[in-house]
């Protein structure tokens, strides 16, 4: 009941899975984001 309250708030349309994480890890492992510094990410979904 409590997840589909949020539901709509997510416009991602669904709720994040461990794949989501493990995307965001990998890409953090690749020289792509050799000039990411001190950030903090928010894999939410983008949740309003």
């Amino acid at each position: 009941a409590r997840r589909q309250r949020w539901q709509p708030l997510i416009p991602l349309g669904r709720t994040g899975q461990p794949e989501d994480i493990a995307e965001l890890f990998y890409f953090l492992t690749t020289p792509e984001s050799a000039a990411i510094t001190g950030q903090t990410f928010h894999c939410n979904g983008g949740l309003l």
